[in-house]
């Protein structure tokens, strides 16, 4: 009976070891991702965009563009926005990387609860498997 406490105990503690590395790499990095910024240019880099927080935060046009045909000029604003939220994407892909959390892998806040509950399950377990060990210990001693 010891022995399989013993192993629920520390399976526990490794599952919360294992959460609290997930929680801790999270930390911090809601203000990071804020931060990245997407860079993308058209027309030779006279059409520079930034692209950040899921909105165009820069648009900038070299003065010569404005001699563009307006069809030019759309096309050429489309495709620095574009080039700037492709960049933006692979800048989170790879600050979400350098932080340990793998993109598309990383457990959602309802997935790490369950993995808690699970803990608490084991641990509750235990302990009522070592109360009864105690109390059974303590009636062979009173007899």
């Amino acid at each position: 009976m010891t022995e399989s406490l013993r192993n629920q105990i520390t399976m526990a503690e490794a599952m919360l070891r294992d959460t609290e590395d997930r929680i801790g790499k999270f930390r911090g990095l809601g203000e990071q991702l804020a931060s990245v910024v997407g860079r993308g240019e058209a027309a030779g880099g006279k059409v520079v965009a930034e692209w950040s927080s899921g909105a165009l935060t820069t648009l900038e046009y070299d003065p010569t563009v404005m001699r563009m045909a307006s069809v030019d000029l759309a096309a050429a604003t489309k495709e620095a926005v574009s080039a700037a939220i492709r960049d933006h994407g692979a800048r989170t892909r790879d600050a979400l990387t350098k932080a340990g959390v793998e993109p598309g892998r990383a457990a959602t806040p309802e997935q790490l609860r369950e993995r808690l509950a699970e803990v608490r399950r084991q641990f509750t377990s235990a302990g009522r498997q070592a109360a009864d060990g105690i109390d059974d210990a303590n009636r062979r001693l009173s007899r």
